[in-house]
């Protein structure tokens, strides 16, 4: 028969088709890392107002406005993770 591979043949050729399938998982991935800290950066800035409106509300209590930025940073972790997570299975 014409199309047998070789060993080397069939070894090449799941390394190649290895390649192409986690070519497309590591943009998923950096996609992901991206999402995530555009959400971390993007959140709070689309709600500065309310930060500056808690901090003068609350002068006394500084804690209000840290929590704030606590709640941007949470929102964009589970993207980072993922996106992390799926890079390094990537690898």
């Amino acid at each position: 028969m014409e199309n047998e591979l070789s060993p080397q043949d069939a070894l090449q050729h799941a390394g190649d088709v290895g390649r192409k399938t986690r070519r497309p998982v590591r943009t998923a991935g950096w996609v992901f890392l991206g999402v995530g800290v555009a959400t971390m950066v993007y959140w709070p800035a689309g709600t500065v107002a309310t930060f500056a409106f808690a901090t003068f509300v609350f002068r006394e209590d500084p804690l209000t406005s840290w929590l704030l930025v606590a709640l941007a940073v949470l929102t964009g972790l589970p993207a980072v993770y993922g996106g992390w997570r799926i890079l390094r299975a990537a690898r």
